[in-house]
């Protein structure tokens, strides 16, 4: 599985609008996707920081790359999205089995 983490800096003066409409829009537009496992948008810790990342998972480099495009590994801001997103970086890893404490699955 293909992990990937696009990171994305938001307008300060926009923070809230971002929140409540387009991250959320984003979640579901990824999450329909063949191939996507698992998608959540992070907001940051700290009120002062504009960074906010979304997370997707996803079955195989193909089903990425058939959404995303060829280029999936060059971070562009997504169409509609540049009113709130000043700059964006992506990264991708391969997943492993994820590691629970002794007695949970």
């Amino acid at each position: 599985m293909i992990l990937r983490i696009l990171r994305a800096q938001i307008f300060h003066e926009l923070k809230e609008e971002f929140e409540k409409g387009p991250a959320l829009m984003s979640v579901k537009l990824v999450l329909s996707q063949r191939g996507c496992v698992s998608c959540q948008v992070t907001k940051p810790l700290h009120k002062t920081s504009n960074t906010y990342a979304m997370i997707s998972l996803w079955e195989n480099k193909q089903s990425l790359q058939a959404f995303v495009g060829d280029d999936f590994e060059t971070a562009s801001i997504p169409a509609g999205m540049n009113r709130y997103i000043s700059s964006c970086t992506v990264e991708h890893y391969i997943s492993t089995e994820p590691l629970r404490p002794q007695g949970q699955n």
